[in-house]
């Protein structure tokens, strides 16, 4: 994976930028965007969102067959989840691909 970050997108939905902080007052959503480049076949990646170290989102996302994919997982933004974060992507047999750590905000 490379182009891993965690943003706001834009009003056209392109991931631009890089942040590690969120209010909830100003902010709607966070997005994880990232880019795979593998083999032409498609594959499955795990996002998993963790808050004080517990996972309470994932999200399986569809890689297709493409030399280098740009794809975004999103989080909805919650005043009772404010506090420190980590989003990792994991291969379809568990390796840790990446990670990136944020801060939201109330």
């Amino acid at each position: 994976l490379d182009i891993v970050r965690c943003i706001k997108t834009n009003n056209r939905g392109q991931c631009r930028g890089s942040k590690n902080g969120f209010s909830t007052a100003t902010h709607e959503y966070v997005h994880f965007c990232f880019r795979v480049v593998h083999q032409r076949q498609v594959e499955y990646v795990l996002v998993k969102w963790e808050h004080s170290g517990k996972v309470v989102r994932r999200a399986w996302v569809r890689i297709p067959a493409d030399h280098a994919y740009r794809t975004r997982a999103g989080l909805s933004l919650r005043k009772a989840e404010t506090g420190r974060w980590t989003v990792r992507v994991e291969s379809g047999s568990g390796t840790e691909l990446a990670n990136t750590q944020f801060e939201i905000k109330g």
